[in-house]
């Protein structure tokens, strides 16, 4: 329909606008660009991103996903769980309610990370002394939380040793369901199964992090420091927090304007929709 149509051009010229990517649209079943509706969508579209894209901007997010080259030759390209390991946490992370970034674990030590509050290793199966010492400078500390999935540290890049799990995480390997373990200066959060990771449960571990939640409900969120974008597949009135304070929020696409107190407001989405807010001092 072409409520869906707008919702969905939206959401990628809102991602693309706050990450300041470029973007091309393509005719892929053809008959997408048909309507003038769409047309003028895309136009108003091309202004906001010539507005914005180019504009220096940091990025709100305080989840990380972290990928790790290395780790990632320990499966097989055949193995059904490829599937559900960073492309599925991925698609997870995106009901998250809140924005994330992805790394390569490479990227650590080169990053600025205090923003962070919870990381995401749905593959870091190996563990080297050099990797370790990256966590324990970068990530293991100011009470920051990290969750791993699988068989996290069971190969320090010479054999495989269930022990290191433990090690690592404070729980024996395959421990069933969700468990915590509070370290001195961080949280180690361990899931051996990818099916046991859900949206519900990574906002759950989001707020014991302390990182903020735009919304009250699993929903695609992009933001930086200048921009906010909530992508609902329901629409209705529906209240959104922000991590910093400001005075007013100005939606993009359709100009509207919305007071903000103590760091929330309120929008009516239709169904389904795509918001873009200027955050306006």
């Amino acid at each position: 329909s072409q409520a869906e149509v707008d919702a969905g051009l939206k959401r990628e010229l809102a991602l693309a606008t706050i990450n300041r990517a470029s973007l091309w649209c393509f005719d892929m079943w053809g008959g997408v660009f048909k309507t003038p509706e769409t047309m003028r969508l895309i136009s108003k579209g091309k202004k906001i991103w010539d507005r914005f894209a180019h504009a220096p901007a940091k990025t709100r997010a305080e989840v990380a996903l972290v990928v790790d080259p290395e780790s990632t030759r320990y499966i097989n390209d055949r193995n059904p769980l490829v599937a559900q390991i960073h492309q599925g946490t991925r698609n997870k992370l995106n009901r998250l309610g809140a924005p994330f970034e992805v790394f390569s674990f490479n990227d650590l030590p080169q990053t600025d990370l205090r923003q962070y509050r919870l990381f995401v290793f749905p593959a870091l199966f190996e563990l080297t002394p050099r990797k370790m010492d990256v966590l324990k400078n970068h990530v293991f500390k100011d009470k920051r939380s990290a969750l791993f999935a699988c068989a996290p540290g069971i190969s320090q890049g010479r054999d495989l040793d269930k022990a290191r799990v433990e090690d690592l995480v404070g729980v024996p390997f395959g421990t069933p369901g969700v468990s915590t373990t509070q370290r001195p200066d961080w949280t180690a959060i361990y899931v051996p199964k990818y099916d046991d990771i859900s949206p519900q449960m990574l906002r759950r571990l989001a707020t014991d992090a302390g990182v903020t939640l735009y919304c009250d409900e699993p929903t695609p969120v992009f933001a930086n420091d200048r921009l906010v974008a909530v992508h609902v597949a329901n629409g209705g009135l529906k209240s959104v927090t922000l991590p910093t304070d400001c005075r007013q929020v100005k939606e993009l696409f359709t100009d509207r304007v919305s007071p903000v107190s103590n760091r929330r407001f309120s929008y009516d989405f239709t169904t389904p929709d795509t918001a873009l807010f200027e955050l306006i001092p």
